[in-house]
């Protein structure tokens, strides 16, 4: 028993698909939620390589670390081509997108996984010339605010990251003190935007079930007071509308015909099933 609910807690720690229909409407709303920020990290990650790329092109020399190098200008053209195309994947096909949420949200991840390995390779062969992981940091911070992942995605991205940024600081034969406070510094990093990404996740997890949870009741009131209405205004032997609808309609009515200048006409009828029936049967009304 203990085992089970342990096993529960860290499902849903870890964020674990929700059942069913549930996991199609959150999808849906964390693809609602998330589009505009997404797209705002795209622009913002194309303006900035267009900017560095142009800087390399005109000015080789400036002193902007590895985007000076020019041997590296077609590594940020693919940066930015990949960037431009997310752009206009996700302007161009945002209908399509929205049909299935669940490609959105695969593509956001992959998406991230290019970005971060961007930013773990580059502050790599940064650190070879001077010992910073600021872009590092960017990369980190961006990728856990914006882009929507479950804990257990974000805990592989950037996991995973950390030790793609730890083995190119060993294969590039960084500088042994700085490189240990590096990893060091990098690893908070990474364990700081897993924590942002659950938390977020979590939030938004929350916020879903309160809405829907509002929703429902919200429907379940209507309905009762539908019955409610139902109970009030209908006879419960013939189904019929009683006095008390015929009151409140004939007031409504009367208001109406009284601004437009119009009459009202009203029609009463007594049926009763024994009349009708000797009527049937014997020819005349008693």
């Amino acid at each position: 028993m203990g085992k089970g609910r342990c096993m529960n807690r860290l499902k849903t720690l870890l964020g674990c698909p929700l059942p069913g229909k549930l996991k199609k409407e959150m999808d849906a709303d964390r693809m609602k939620r998330s589009y505009r920020q997404v797209m705002i990290l795209a622009g913002v990650v194309a303006l900035f390589e267009l900017a560095l790329v142009a800087l390399a092109l005109i000015e080789p020399g400036a002193v902007w670390g590895v985007h000076s190098q020019p041997q590296h200008l077609l590594f940020f053209l693919a940066l930015l081509a990949v960037t431009l195309a997310a752009i206009a994947a996700g302007w161009f096909g945002r209908r399509a997108l929205e049909r299935r949420p669940a490609v959105f949200l695969a593509l956001c991840y992959l998406y991230a996984i290019f970005i971060c390995a961007w930013g773990s390779a580059l502050s790599a062969y940064e650190h070879t010339h001077y010992p910073s992981i600021v872009t590092f940091l960017y990369v980190v911070l961006c990728v856990s605010f914006l882009i929507p992942m479950r804990p257990w995605q974000a805990m592989a991205l950037l996991a995973g990251n950390q030790v793609l940024f730890v083995v190119l600081l060993l294969l590039l034969d960084a500088p042994v003190p700085e490189r240990y406070i590096s990893i060091l510094n990098s690893g908070i990093a990474s364990l700081l935007g897993i924590v942002a990404s659950g938390l977020l996740y979590h939030g938004r997890v929350r916020d879903f079930v309160n809405r829907l949870t509002i929703l429902r009741q919200n429907q379940e009131i209507i309905d009762i007071n539908r019955q409610l209405s139902q109970l009030v205004y209908t006879d419960e032997l013939t189904r019929a509308a009683n006095r008390r609808y015929l009151e409140e309609v004939m007031g409504d009515k009367l208001q109406r015909a009284r601004a437009a200048q119009k009459s009202v006409a009203v029609m009463m009828l007594d049926l009763r099933f024994e009349n009708i029936l000797s009527w049937l049967t014997q020819g005349y009304i008693p």
